[in-house]
């Protein structure tokens, strides 16, 4: 492609194999998002008890939310 005005050549990308690309990445993550494994498991109580009981681990997390809507 060249300017009319220059005559310099106008630099054009072809953008038609970057969908190519877009897809393989789209199967690859596809594929790969249901073998990765569950790390970090949660345990949410119910309505009617107001505590879990967790055995200790040293990498156990508590997080508590207020009725003020704060995080603890």
């Amino acid at each position: 492609m060249t300017d009319k005005k220059n005559n310099e050549a106008l630099p054009c990308i072809n953008v038609t194999p970057l969908i190519d690309v877009l897809l393989v990445l789209l199967i690859i993550f596809m594929v790969a998002s249901p073998l990765k494994l569950a790390r970090f498991k949660t345990r949410i109580p119910d309505r009617h008890s107001q505590r879990i009981n967790l055995l200790p681990w040293d990498l156990n997390v508590r997080v508590d939310l207020s009725s003020d809507e704060t995080i603890k």
